[in-house]
């Protein structure tokens, strides 16, 4: 009765181990095709990441190229090559070139994402007079107000602190909002 009893429990053993290993290589046969679905997802995923990288490294030449001949006609007129300019002139041609620098910078900043992604690159962070952007800002829409018949007056207290940012960053945020307070 003990043989009998120890090979039943054998036979008994003997069946659950196959259980458990047909089990095993279920699970393990399934893991591995979600494994292989969600490597194929990522291999999507990196291929549309490059298309765009490649859709924003020819949108960024098409936008610099024209920019960049208009800041040269700009630099053309500052010279004084196109003829005489009048203080109001130089002044405005002046904001517009300066604008345009600020336009490409952005334009070039948007072939850093992917390094700004992967943080090989860090905005730049740096002591900014928030006064000194203001009147800049303030300066570049002091015309618009006036076409739209209001007067654009800056107020910056002499305490105004310096701040830590980046400047071109900030500079375009005072600019919108002063260019939307204006226009709405």
């Amino acid at each position: 009765a003990a043989t009998y009893m120890t090979t039943s429990v054998v036979g008994e053993l003997r069946k659950r181990q196959r259980e458990v290993m047909q089990l095993s290589q279920r699970l393990l046969g399934k893991r591995t095709r979600e494994l292989e679905q969600a490597s194929q997802e990522i291999a999507k995923m990196e291929e549309a990441r490059n298309r765009f990288l490649r859709f924003l490294g020819v949108t960024v030449h098409d936008l610099k190229a024209p920019l960049t001949a208009i800041q040269s006609y700009f630099w053309v007129m500052l010279g004084g090559f196109a003829g005489e300019l009048t203080e109001k002139q130089r002044s405005m041609l002046g904001r517009s070139s300066q604008r345009i620098k600020e336009l490409l910078t952005l334009i070039s900043d948007l072939l850093d994402i992917p390094r700004i992604e992967t943080g090989q690159i860090i905005q730049e962070m740096t002591d900014v007079s928030l006064g000194q952007l203001i009147e800049t800002s303030a300066g570049d829409l002091r015309d618009l107000a006036r076409q739209r018949k209001l007067k654009l007056k800056v107020e910056i207290p002499k305490s105004l602190p310096q701040i830590r940012g980046s400047a071109p960053r900030l500079q375009q945020v005072i600019t919108n909002l002063l260019n939307n307070a204006i226009n709405y």
